[in-house]
């Protein structure tokens, strides 16, 4: 999925600096888990006695070759209406066993002035935790206006909308960079500022294997700096985009400096579960 990435990492660290200190943690497989899970497998049989059939692994990627397309904004960005339900399937807020779900949906809203905003809303266990908000351009192409981080009850702003979607063809980079400022949700009060860089570039393709299903994907790379009075973040993320779907799984890494005393990192994959598109999804791009 296609999230604001450093914007969590960046509010994480702010509320760290009156909080507690951030402490470094890289995400890994529950090993005892695993091996409990895999003992258990290995004693189970069905009822006519045979072995059960061993799950198709979430996410298998093949080996990287040179790009032969670029990719589209609609596939980086979903029209709206759209719901798209994401899995953890390694990372940190990976809950053992249980399964953690991300909803993202892509909301359209005419405004007074006639112009139009295209916001993306991300939820998990039923609560929006991030509000993504996007300035639409004629082209059809996205820029980043503002992120609003519920759960660090944080706001972060561009003055200078950041380019993030739009048709990119392959060799070719999309990238911008930003003063920014973080504020408090609800009050609005300025709580840090600094600056933002996102690139976008067409890293190569692959076939991999989603769940047993064999896809040609577009791989598409991500940087995401920002830098802050009070703390930094640096955000990495492949995603893997496929013609038609969209992007169907993400591995994302993300580090953290606080005051640069405190310092944290992360490492998360999420794939696609599964998409439904609503009334409003009819167009790719409504027309402002």
């Amino acid at each position: 999925m296609l999230r604001a990435g450093a914007m969590a990492a960046i509010s994480a660290c702010i509320a760290g600096c009156a909080t507690t200190p951030v402490t470094t943690t890289v995400a890994t497989t529950n090993s005892s888990a695993a091996t409990a899970a895999a003992s258990t497998n290995a004693h189970a049989r069905t009822a006519d006695g045979a072995p059960p059939t061993k799950p198709a692994a979430p996410l298998v990627i093949g080996a990287i070759e040179p790009a032969t397309r670029g990719v589209m904004a609609q596939d980086l960005v979903r029209a709206p209406g759209t719901v798209a339900v994401y899995e953890v399937v390694d990372g940190a807020r990976r809950r053992g066993s249980s399964k953690e779900l991300l909803r993202e949906r892509i909301e359209w809203r005419e405004q007074p002035d006639g112009s139009a905003v295209l916001t993306r809303v991300e939820e998990r266990d039923g609560r929006v935790v991030e509000r993504m908000e996007f300035v639409h351009k004629p082209e059809g192409a996205l820029d980043l206006a503002r992120v609003d981080s519920i759960t660090d009850r944080s706001r972060s702003e561009f003055a200078t909308p950041l380019p993030f979607a739009a048709d990119v063809a392959s060799g070719a980079e999309l990238a911008g960079e930003s003063a920014m400022t973080v504020r408090t949700l609800p009050k609005l009060a300025k709580r840090a500022e600094g600056s933002a860089r996102r690139a976008l570039r067409i890293a190569g393709e692959c076939t991999l294997s989603l769940r047993g299903e064999e896809l040609r994907a577009t791989v598409v790379e991500i940087e995401f700096d920002v830098s802050l009075d009070v703390a930094k973040a640096r955000v990495r993320s492949r995603l893997f985009v496929v013609a038609g779907r969209g992007v169907v799984a993400e591995e994302r890494s993300e580090s953290r400096d606080v005051l640069a005393v405190f310092r944290s990192t992360s490492d998360e994959t999420t794939v696609l579960v599964s998409v439904e598109e609503g009334p409003a999804a009819a167009p790719a791009r409504p027309t402002p």
